[in-house]
């Protein structure tokens, strides 16, 4: 393999494993070389909201046209820098890097300055200095954001997540099948205890929100408790055979058969575990909330059925609010503080219980396991020394497509 070909298989590679939401498996991940060309259309976007005041005057439009003009031009420049999403985006060199940092940086307080001579009258003295200090600092602050959220691929793990929402919505009936039983018998016998309504009675919904964000928390340190003792496993137990099959699909299909023997599976570092907690916790949380929605709509219609206004009364020693026509205000967070009971038992629950984890959370550990294969055969690549240079006419030949497979971390 020449250098061109093993540089576009590395690069191709590299792409795969962002769009699973994994850019930190990406050895020697660079800020020329992977984030920045990423990071740009955001940054154009900031860019010109910034500068929205001297745009609405220079397009003569008011904030809506130039949000719009704004998201537009951004869309534009991330589908041309990355193919319509089929294509990593190229590596920026130096200068242009220092060329594109500049501007973003450069082109808010500037066009404030122009406006500013342009329009004096509307200006006192000192107010353009704090304008552009202003826009400086929030400038600086969404790179700062940008450059993190790029790193960690949040982007990439968003759109996963919503792939995930699309496939949990498909199989909703069959998933609440499942877990609702269960999960219903350790919860209906509260729906019907004054203690749990006199809770929620003086329960204010910041502090639900709170109650939610806890409940969140206690799944995440379940899942990376969990996650530790998994992948020390997983990375343990790794045959060639198995390396040679997880490349199916990928970019490196060309090349597993000769490097599946040399690779090695190596331990993961700090960064790539927390990418890999990331991903899961975003779709234990996905799929668990499938399930407490349903608990939410189950109680919702329980209480609309069975809670009288009477018994509401007596339960919370007040008049029940109406939400909606027969659905009282205290219903609603009645319902809604179990569905996040049920949301953290059933995350728990699919990660310990014998038949939970069979039905749900193995195919997950099957699919980090090939990630971890594909990572160990692209490091090895990356160990390649290449080979020496093919002929003119193979050089000149466009390379092979890249494989199309579905997404490795999708139900």
């Amino acid at each position: 393999m020449v250098d061109q070909e093993r540089a576009i298989m590395l690069r191709r590679t590299e792409w795969w494993l962002f769009r699973q939401a994994l850019p930190k498996f990406i050895a020697k991940q660079g800020f020329r070389s992977h984030t920045l060309a990423r990071m740009f259309p955001f940054l154009f976007f900031v860019d010109v909201v910034t500068a929205e005041e001297p745009l609405e005057d220079f397009l003569g439009a008011d904030w809506r046209v130039t949000l719009a003009f704004s998201v537009l031009l951004s869309t534009a420049l991330w589908l041309f820098v990355t193919r319509i999403g089929r294509r990593p985006p190229p590596p920026v060199p130096t200068w242009l890097a220092v060329i594109l940092v500049s501007a973003y940086f450069l082109a808010a307080p500037l066009a404030a300055t122009v406006y500013a001579a342009a329009r004096p009258e509307e200006f006192q003295s000192g107010d353009l200095t704090g304008i552009v200090i202003v826009e400086l600092v929030i400038l600086a602050v969404a790179f700062g954001v940008a450059n993190i959220s790029t790193r960690y691929g949040l982007v990439a793990l968003f759109m996963h997540a919503l792939r995930h929402v699309a496939g949990d919505l498909r199989n909703s009936f069959g998933l609440l099948g499942h877990a609702l039983p269960a999960v219903l018998f350790l919860t209906a016998f509260l729906f019907f205890t004054s203690d749990i309504w006199g809770l929620t009675q003086h329960l204010s919904r910041w502090r639900l929100g709170f109650l939610f964000v806890l409940f969140a928390a206690v799944i995440v340190l379940a899942i990376r408790a969990r996650l530790r003792e998994e992948l020390d496993n997983l990375q343990t137990s790794m045959s060639t055979p198995e390396l040679e099959r997880a490349c199916h699909g990928t970019p490196l299909e060309p090349v597993a058969a000769e490097l599946a023997p040399l690779a090695q599976v190596t331990r993961l570092q700090r960064a790539e575990v927390r990418n890999i907690l990331l991903v899961l916790a975003s779709r234990q949380l996905i799929r668990a909330t499938v399930v407490g929605v349903g608990v939410f709509l189950f109680f919702g219609l329980l209480g609309l059925i069975t809670i009288t206004s009477p018994t509401a009364r007596s339960w919370i020693g007040a008049a029940p609010r109406d939400l909606l026509p027969g659905i009282s205000v205290e219903t609603v967070k009645v319902s809604a503080l179990l569905a996040g009971f049920s949301v953290m038992y059933f995350a728990v629950s699919s990660m310990t219980d014998g038949e939970y984890r069979q039905r749900y959370f193995n195919s997950v550990l099957k699919e980090i396991s090939r990630v971890l294969a594909v990572r160990a055969v692209y490091l090895k690549l990356r160990e390649t020394t290449p080979g020496p240079a093919a002929d003119d006419a193979d050089v000149s030949a466009p390379p092979a497509p890249e494989p199309r497979s579905p997404d490795v971390l999708s139900a």
